[in-house]
C-alpha cells in the first residue's frame, strides 16, 4: 500500500509468526523459504510505529519479535519488498520472445531416449517463479518413466491411446487443496498450476525437451484410478499430465491455427 500506513496487521501478526515458528521446525520446509519469512517478518517489526499502539500491543510485539529473532536467517542479502527500479531486466525482445512461444508445440512423438532427472529439476526451477495466490505454490509434480507404471499412467487420460506407447516421461502436475483456508480459494489450485506449468514448458524447449499438456477431465472414476495408482492424498488434484522428452525429428505436429487479438480483446469504456 502507498503510502504505507503506520500500523498494520495486527489482526494476525502473532498468528503469522506462530506459523513461521512452526514452520522453521519443520526439516520439510526449505532454508530458503524461512530465510524469506524471517527477512520479512524482522522488516516488519523495524517499520512499524509503536508510539501509535497500546501498551499491552507493544509488549505483545516485542515478545512475538523476540521470536523471530531466535530463529531469523541474517545476512547481507534481505529477502524483503524492493523497488520497482532494482528489479532485475531481460535483455530478450518481442520477436526474440515470439519465437520461442511458437517454438513451443505439443509434441507427441518422441526419440527413444530417458530424459535426465537433473534437466526436469532445472525447468522447475523456473516453472516456480510463476506468480501464484499469496505465493503459496500449491503444486507438486510428479515425474514418472518407470516403464509399467508408465503404461498404467498414459492409459487413464482420454486421446492418448495413438502415441501413449512412445512417451518416455510424464509429469503429473497435481495440486493440494489443504494450502488454502477457505472454500472460496478452491479454485486457485488450477490458476497457480496453470500458470507454472506454462512456464515449464517453455522452459523444457530451452533445455532442449519437447512436451506436451494433456487434459485431465473431472471424472469420478478416472480420478479414483490415477489417486490409487500414485496414492494421492485426499486434499491433492490431479491438474493434468505432461508428456515430455527429445522430440523425433520425423514426428508430425498438428498446425494450430491460433485466434488473433482482434478477435480475444475487447475494450470496455463510459465511451458511447
Amino acid at each position: 500500500m502507498e503510502p504505507r500506513k503506520c500500523v498494520f496487521a495486527l489482526d494476525y501478526i502473532d498468528e503469522t509468526v506462530n506459523a513461521f515458528y512452526e514452520a522453521s521446525r519443520n526439516p520439510y520446509h526449505s532454508e530458503r523459504e524461512i530465510k524469506w519469512a524471517s527477512d520479512v517478518l524482522c522488516e516488519y517489526f523495524d517499520v512499524i510505529e509503536r508510539e501509535h499502539l497500546s501498551l499491552k500491543t507493544v509488549l505483545l510485539l516485542e515478545q512475538v519479535k523476540c521470536r523471530v529473532n531466535k530463529i531469523a536467517r541474517h545476512n547481507a542479502d534481505a529477502h524483503i519488498p524492493y523497488t520497482f527500479s532494482k528489479r532485475k531486466l531481460a535483455n530478450i525482445s518481442y520477436e526474440q520472445l515470439k519465437m520461442l512461444f511458437e517454438q513451443r508445440r505439443s509434441v507427441r512423438w518422441f526419440e527413444n531416449k530417458p530424459v535426465p532427472k537433473s534437466v526436469i529439476e532445472k525447468a522447475v526451477d523456473l516453472a516456480t517463479l510463476a506468480p501464484s495466490a499469496c505465493n503459496r505454490q500449491p503444486y507438486h509434480f510428479l515425474v514418472i518413466d518407470d516403464g509399467q507404471l508408465l503404461d498404467e499412467l498414459m492409459a487413464l487420460p482420454i486421446g492418448t491411446k495413438g502415441f501413449a506407447h512412445n512417451v518416455p516421461c510424464s509429469i503429473v502436475v497435481t495440486a493440494d487443496l489443504s494450502y488454502f483456508p477457505t472454500e472460496k480459494d478452491r479454485h486457485l489450485i488450477y490458476i497457480d498450476s496453470a500458470l507454472a506449468t506454462m512456464q515449464l514448458m517453455l522452459a523444457f524447449e530451452t533445455l532442449g525437451l519437447s512436451s506436451c499438456p494433456i487434459n485431465w477431465p473431472d471424472i469420478e472414476e478416472r480420478e479414483e484410478k490415477i489417486s490409487s495408482l500414485l496414492d494421492l492424498d485426499t486434499t491433492v488434484r490431479p491438474i493434468l499430465l505432461l508428456a515430455v522428452g527429445y522430440g523425433s525429428e520425423t514426428g508430425k505436429i498438428p498446425y494450430s491455427q491460433k485466434k488473433g487479438a482482434s478477435q480475444l480483446v475487447s475494450y470496455i469504456n463510459n465511451e458511447s
